[in-house]
């Protein structure tokens, strides 16, 4: 009744480690700009604005309810910002028109602000930091 299993345990084994909170979206962020850049960003954004959901879903009230707990309402948030993340990306993008549109000096504020952490993550680490004594 003794029989003997052998079970070849011979190779590599290549376990991804599953990458949690900030640490996950930061790849998620890069893995876009990574196909942005390879020339699909077009395809890419209309793929995400056809994912909108109807602005009438979006708004309706009859769906606020208080929630039972903390870990109820965490949960909805996530859900909520995951199942509408078009509407809110088109909201986010109305605002920032209109900020822009409403005060220019936010628009020479951003580019100054882009072009400012480019030059700081650009290439290798060229500042020194020097300590007046």
């Amino acid at each position: 009744m003794s029989e003997s299993v052998n079970i070849d345990l011979s190779g590599e084994i290549n376990a991804s480690v599953e990458k949690k909170g900030l640490q996950k979206y930061v790849n998620d962020v890069e893995l876009l700009m990574q196909h942005v850049r390879s020339g699909g960003g077009q395809a890419l954004l209309m793929g995400f604005l056809a994912s909108r959901r109807p602005w009438t879903q979006f708004v309706a009230t009859d769906n606020f309810k208080p929630p039972a707990s903390l870990p109820r309402l965490t949960r909805r948030f996530y859900r909520n910002v995951e199942y509408f993340q078009a509407n809110y990306f088109m909201v986010f993008l109305g605002l920032f028109v209109y900020c822009l549109v409403t005060s220019p000096l936010l628009l020479i504020a951003m580019v100054a602000s882009f072009f400012g952490y480019r030059k700081l993550t650009s290439g290798p680490n060229t500042w020194k930091v020097s300590i007046l004594q």
